[in-house]
């Protein structure tokens, strides 16, 4: 359940991760016998080379609600955020 100290889920979402360890998806877990049908989300989260999140992305039944995309300048710090909502 937590291979390399990361959680697979919990109460609330199942997680996956690259081969460096980093978040890549959550998506919502509907418990056994509960029935959402308005609310299971997909939360995707690329990065560059870095290591550094460059792109997310949070989807409803595959359609999506948010988008954003993250700067760097060339000394690391976040040099701004991108973002358009459904």
């Amino acid at each position: 359940m937590w291979p390399d100290n990361r959680i697979a889920r919990d109460a609330h979402y199942l997680y996956r991760y690259d081969r460096h360890g980093r978040l890549t998806e959550k998506t919502d877990l509907i418990p056994e016998g509960v029935i959402r049908t308005d609310d299971e989300r997909t939360h995707r989260y690329h990065y560059d080379s870095q290591h550094r999140l460059v792109h997310y992305t949070r989807t409803q039944y595959e359609e999506p609600l948010v988008e954003s995309r993250y700067l760097y300048d060339p000394l690391g710090p976040q040099g701004g955020k991108t973002g358009v909502a459904a």
